[in-house]
Order: C-alpha cells, then sequence, then structure tokens
C-alpha cells in the first residue's frame, strides 16, 4: 500500500452499508500509519472541496466528491487484515491528478475528523523537510 492505492471499504458506523472507493493519499509514517479518503457520488448536500468528474477513475462513474468527513487512518496491519478478510476490496490505482487534488482538499476542509488531519498535515510536513 502506497500513496494513490485504491480500496473499497465499508462504513465504520454501518458496515451492511454500499463500500465506497477509498484512496490512500500518504505514505505510512514512520509508525506505519496511512491516511485514506473516502470517495463518493456527488449529492445536494456534499462536501465540494474536492469534486472528481465521472470517468477519472475506473470505479468513478458518475460525479464525485471526497467526503472528508469519512477521511480515516488505518496502520499498515490494520487494512492487511482488511483485504484478508474481505472488507477491504483493491481496485486499481488513482491517478497522480486525483492523490494531488485530494491531497490539497485534505489540507483546506473542515470537515475530516481532526486526529486524521492532523496526521496529514504531520505527514506532509515531513515530506517537506525531506
Amino acid at each position: 500500500m502506497k500513496c494513490g492505492s485504491a480500496y473499497l471499504l465499508y462504513d465504520d458506523e454501518d458496515p451492511t452499508s454500499k463500500p465506497h472507493l477509498h484512496v490512500v493519499i500518504s505514505d505510512p509514517d514512520e509508525s506505519g500509519c496511512i491516511v485514506l479518503v473516502s470517495i463518493t457520488t456527488e449529492r445536494a448536500k456534499s462536501d465540494t472541496t474536492t469534486r472528481l468528474e465521472a470517468g477519472i477513475h475506473r470505479f468513478i462513474v458518475d460525479p464525485s466528491v471526497v467526503a472528508y468527513n469519512y477521511s480515516k487512518m488505518l496502520s499498515r496491519d490494520q487494512l492487511n487484515n482488511l483485504i484478508e478478510s474481505g472488507d477491504a476490496i483493491p481496485k486499481a490505482d488513482a491517478s497522480e491528478t486525483i492523490v494531488r487534488r485530494a491531497q490539497a482538499g485534505m489540507q483546506e476542509t473542515r470537515r475530516a475528523p481532526r486526529e486524521v488531519q492532523e496526521c496529514f498535515l504531520a505527514w506532509l510536513a515531513k515530506q517537506g523537510s525531506e
């Protein structure tokens, strides 16, 4: 798993819901933690910080948005366990365009969980210092 990897994941609160595409927007940090954002079909009340056009990824067939409120942090081990159990389904990697747009939005949004946004910003700051 690396920046740009994509997976279908179920919602944490409702595992019976339809899985959504999640894109990894950070490489693993020193503790192996990664940040993922959720992609969902755009609706009337969607967060439109980052809009994605239909067809920008094989799995995105309708105009969509990054739903930052469903962003999450997972360790490599957690994600591997989800893959092994079938609760995370690998999909084609996201393009650099999708990743960069989602990363830019993560810096702007006020809807991401604070700890997820802070983890991402710490990872991003470290990238600039290397």
